[in-house]
């Protein structure tokens, strides 16, 4: 808001999510392109603290009003529980 952007404007939103598996992750990924994203990255984020870990982060061409509704959260929240996964946040240019 301070540097003036317009939150109606569609532009492009970049999810970011977790999975513990590349069998979870590509099934993330799979039902996020069903909502209308695209995945920019899905690839394995394992480190001796975690080897399971993947990355998953997907875009979609949106409002920011749209992005900050909790209707969109909590869809997000739940696509990713239900591939043993966890929602992470979003970001955006301004």
């Amino acid at each position: 808001m301070d540097k003036g952007a317009d939150f109606a404007e569609v532009r492009l939103i970049e999810c970011h999510f977790w999975a513990w598996s590349e069998v979870d992750a590509t099934g993330l990924a799979v039902a996020l392109v069903l909502r209308g994203f695209h995945i920019l990255v899905q690839r394995s984020a394992a480190s001796l603290g975690d080897p399971a870990l993947w990355n998953v982060e997907a875009g979609i061409e949106q409002s920011i009003d749209l992005t900050l509704s909790r209707d969109f959260t909590d869809e997000l929240v739940r696509v990713a529980a239900s591939h043993s996964g966890q929602y992470d946040g979003w970001g955006t240019t301004v």
